[in-house]
């Protein structure tokens, strides 16, 4: 086969093959997601929560949620546990900042990276704070609760507080060790 014939059979065979794959991305589009003429989905509104697709949440959002589906252990175990991690959280030495230059001018970022940032270091710090906040519920420091609870805004320490008194108000419930399952202890429920 000549090389001026083979050419335009090998362009023919591409273009067919980026077409191909080009509905292949189309199909792996969800179903009732719309494609407009710039190639960007949009999803109609009537479709229901669990198809439209995730938006991703302030760090606000996320603490709210964190405040909704809090869990509090207040048994034995679960007490012991909270203290354990609290001295495990004490004796961690700190992670060393690594050493900056100054001759080296750092490389300029976009806003939108500035306010990813952001979000992520404030997401990290409701965390933190969470998780104090958690500890102290589980062993009984009120003062430092009522503190925490003030701090919040008015909606999230009403979240908070319902929360924490239907949480308070549930049995734990106790799940012994294999070796003591073994000797005739049982699962059963205590109050907090």
């Amino acid at each position: 086969m000549k090389l001026r014939n083979f050419l335009p059979l090998s362009l023919t065979l591409i273009s067919a093959s980026a077409q191909q794959s080009k509905l292949l991305q189309i199909e792996k589009i969800p179903a009732g997601v719309i494609i407009t003429e710039n190639n960007v989905p949009a999803v109609p509104s009537n479709l229901p929560p669990s198809a439209q697709p995730r938006v991703p949440q302030t760090p606000e959002q996320q603490r709210s949620r964190m405040l909704q589906t809090m869990a509090i252990d207040r048994s034995p175990s679960g007490i012991l546990t909270a203290r354990l991690a609290e001295k495990n959280e004490a004796t961690k030495p700190p992670v060393p900042e690594p050493p900056v230059d100054p001759s080296i001018e750092p490389p300029a970022v976009s806003p939108q990276i500035l306010k990813q940032r952001e979000n992520q270091a404030k997401a990290v710090a409701f965390k933190n704070d969470f998780e104090i906040f958690r500890r102290d519920v589980v062993l009984g420091r009120w003062d430092q609760v009522k503190t925490y609870l003030e701090v919040l805004p008015d909606n999230d320490s009403t979240t908070a507080f319902r929360q924490l008194v239907t949480q308070l108000n549930s049995p734990v419930t106790i799940r012994p060790r294999k070796e003591l399952t073994g000797l005739g202890a049982k699962q059963h429920k205590q109050p907090q």
